[in-house]
């Protein structure tokens, strides 16, 4: 459920991850202070499907049910089996020591391991992500449209000021975010410059 803002309190989720969730991802597996993360394309690997979906909420009430106590039902449009690639960038903001480097050390081994620093969830704490590792799905590539509006980040500079961004362009299935060189190979999203050779690296059990 990455829900989109101006859906209001009955929301509907975004068709793929935004760059904000994805820093969340991310972290989940591995958090280093001092490393800065740079959400580079985010792909699909399935169409988006969607469901409806209820919730009972005590956190958005008119205020007779605030004073009965009683909780609302929140009608909510959620993803069903997303299926997604994420390529980010790590550059240390704390010199002279490379941060992003043992950052990167850290990640790729508890991928490996299937480890995680904290459950990995999809959004909401309640959707949590039954994989999270090496891309085993290709890319769909037929997916090519325009998003309206997609969240982009929530926090700036450490305030939460939210910023969306809008006609987002989805080209043989990837979003690119960033501004480093995407492409596929075999059907998996990549870096088209040196910055793949480390992930190889990594993923053959580099160190």
């Amino acid at each position: 459920m990455f829900a989109d803002p101006p859906s209001g309190s009955d929301s509907v989720s975004a068709p793929i991850i935004p760059p904000s969730a994805s820093l969340g991802v991310i972290e989940a597996v591995c958090r280093v202070v001092g490393v800065q993360l740079e959400i580079e394309a985010v792909a699909f690997c399935s169409s988006p499907q969607y469901y409806s979906y209820k919730s009972n909420s005590k956190a958005v009430r008119k205020s007779v049910l605030v004073k009965d106590n009683d909780p609302c039902q929140i009608n909510e449009t959620i993803l069903v089996n997303p299926r997604f690639q994420i390529l980010a960038t790590a550059v240390s903001v704390t010199q002279p020591v490379n941060l992003a480097h043992k950052f990167q050390v850290l990640f790729y081994r508890r991928l490996r391991r299937h480890q995680s620093f904290h459950p990995v969830c999809l959004g909401r704490k309640e959707l949590l992500a039954s994989y999270v590792g090496h891309p085993v799905t290709p890319v769909e590539t037929s997916l090519s449209y325009v998003i309206p509006s997609m969240l982009y980040r929530v926090f700036q500079e450490g305030r939460k000021i939210p910023e969306s961004r809008h006609n987002v362009r989805v080209e043989g299935g990837i979003i690119r975010w960033g501004t480093e060189p995407v492409g596929l190979r075999d059907g998996l999203l990549v870096f088209e410059n040196e910055l793949q050779d480390q992930i190889d690296h990594f993923w053959r059990g580099g160190k």
